[in-house]
């Protein structure tokens, strides 16, 4: 009898610990691993590390460096892709008088737009790379991945048939590839040029020479959390564009990913204000970056996501939806005031804010990963289908037309004399790749005003996104496929790559030529685009920044 109320006991201590486990998510008796329950509710315990995961996010070796990304395997070869690519998130034209809410994006994170080839979309440009971009850490001159140009297309969403045109990002697939071969355990560094992050480099211990970047695969598979869970494809739902699908099958409990966030504290630093040349206002608008946010109906806070995947995860409401974010650490301690400090420079780093991507049941290999984005998103996307109307050409204008559709259907270029009587459509014109600091020891004039003319060479560094700029073709060599160009400056150029006088290139193949859509002309512009941030359910949002909230009397 004493036996048998052992044994009882016994299994009620266990089935009770491990209930604990399933609620939690997390074993305590065992930290490399986590409880994970199938549908019908039987629990087991499994690596919070899939044994395939072959890159992850832990704690960054680089003093001060926050997170940080690190291969689980051996990458010997040059030249082979890192992870799926980056989407690229182009912010235009900051409100200055509110750019202080998202200071530490601006100096720690955010990239030039001559890196991704933004610069078109315009006067001022800067990218988001949330991915690799700005999750990799880096040391000055000290890189083992280089990023190749990304994609740029609707992905189905026209501005003539889709109330999803403009809401999503034109750029994608930006992809970093392998600079030098790497073990299992390296920290994966970007490219930090001295002149970039400043404020970041001066806070970072920049000394590669002594700095171990590798980390104990046991630390980063008990510590790491897996970024190559899913991958990228075409959305499943309509209007919705790309999405974010399972790479191999995810059990009910675990981390699909990790989602740091960084704190936008005024929304109105996302408010775009267009004046007229005589300097009225004409337009008012938000940028993109507002859909990629999270935020809450009692708060002024947006929190911002970055990591690999998270801007490619849709909306799927109710039974559909098949994640859910949760806080890894819950910021019960931070106030309002304490993000609003953070956000200057010269502050100590604000403490990482990371939320997970749980999965609420087991999904599937190749399964959309779906997220419910909350009832005020639901009500404000209504809305938005049910009074959209499709964007139209004005009077006098031609419909538009994406500049990589011109680069896909046009083989024989214009002459700028055969465009007075066959002009493209209004939104295009023609770049060339030329790098002129290739060629300005032989071209140097006194004279502004002097013609120089100069034969177009490929070099190293001709098809990098810095070097395309705006071009206008004098003459065509049909049976070369050769043109006669003008060179002309831009917004963004470098004082040495501003060509100082009228500049002819000759023997510019078709392939150093493309087309591109000229400034504030592309979906993201459109005045009747979508506009709202994703919405964290109350048991989520920190009740300490909900600032908006009425007091009950």
């Amino acid at each position: 009898m004493i036996g048998s109320n052992n044994q009882r006991c016994t299994r009620f201590r266990f089935i009770y610990i491990f209930l604990l486990c399933a609620l939690f998510h997390r074993c305590t008796a065992v930290s490399d691993e986590e409880a994970v329950c199938d549908n019908d509710g039987t629990c087991s315990l499994e690596p919070l590390i899939p044994p395939e995961c072959q890159l992850v996010m832990a704690e960054s070796t680089v003093p001060n460096g926050g997170w940080g990304v690190f291969t689980l395997i051996d990458r010997p070869e040059r030249g082979t892709p890192l992870l799926y690519g980056d989407v690229v998130v182009q912010v235009t034209d900051l409100n200055v008088t509110y750019a202080v809410a998202l200071q530490r994006l601006l100096d720690e994170y955010w990239w030039s737009a001559e890196e991704t080839g933004g610069f078109y979309e315009g006067q001022q440009v800067l990218s988001s790379i949330p991915g690799i971009g700005m999750l990799a850490n880096g040391l000055l001159q000290e890189n083992n991945v280089l990023p190749f140009v990304p994609m740029v297309d609707e992905a189905g969403l026209t501005r003539t048939e889709s109330p999803g045109a403009g809401a999503i990002t034109h750029y994608h697939n930006y992809t970093w590839f392998v600079k030098k071969p790497m073990v299992a355990g390296d920290e994966i560094l970007v490219n930090y040029k001295p002149d970039r992050f400043p404020e970041r480099n001066a806070r970072i211990q920049q000394s590669p020479a002594s700095l171990a970047t590798r980390r104990p695969l046991e630390f980063l598979r008990q510590h790491g959390f897996c970024l190559d869970n899913v991958k990228p494809g075409r959305s499943i739902l309509p209007d919705a564009g790309r999405g974010l699908f399972a790479a191999r099958k995810i059990r009910q409990g675990s981390v699909v990913l990790p989602v740091p966030v960084m704190a936008i504290t005024d929304p109105r630093a996302l408010d775009i204000t267009r004046v007229s040349k005589g300097g009225s206002p004409v337009d008012h608008f938000k940028q993109l970056l507002l859909n990629y946010c999270f935020g809450h109906n009692e708060s002024s806070v947006l929190l911002y996501p970055y990591g690999p995947g998270m801007h490619l995860v849709n909306h799927g409401g109710g039974q559909y939806a098949n994640v859910r974010l949760e806080w890894d650490t819950v910021p019960n301690d931070v106030s309002l005031t304490n993000l609003t400090q953070w956000q200057d420079p010269q502050a100590p780093r604000a403490p990482k804010f990371l939320l997970k991507l749980v999965a609420l049941r087991d999904i599937a290999v190749g399964q959309e990963i779906l997220l419910d984005y909350g009832p005020d998103w639901i009500e404000a996307w209504v809305h938005h289908v049910e009074t959209w109307t499709p964007a139209s050409p004005g009077k006098h204008e031609d419909p538009y037309t994406p500049s990589y559709v011109m680069d896909d259907v046009v083989k024989v270029l214009r002459t700028q004399e055969e465009l007075q009587t066959y002009p493209y459509p209004a939104n295009i014109f023609t770049s060339c790749f030329y790098r002129y600091q290739d060629f300005a020891h032989s071209t140097h004039n006194a004279d502004p005003t002097a013609l120089v003319t100069v034969q177009w060479q490929q070099t190293r560094h001709t098809f990098e996104l810095t070097n395309l700029r705006p071009c206008t073709v004098l003459e065509r060599d049909e049976s070369k496929g050769l043109f006669t160009v003008r060179i002309l400056n831009r917004l963004g150029l470098s004082a040495n790559e501003r060509v100082p006088s009228v500049h002819i290139v000759t023997h510019v193949p078709r392939k150093a030529i493309r087309f591109s859509d000229k400034s504030y002309t592309t979906d993201q512009h459109l005045k009747n685009a979508f506009r709202h941030p994703i919405g964290l359910s109350d048991d989520v949002f920190p009740d300490q920044w909900k600032d908006l909230k009425v007091k009950d009397s």
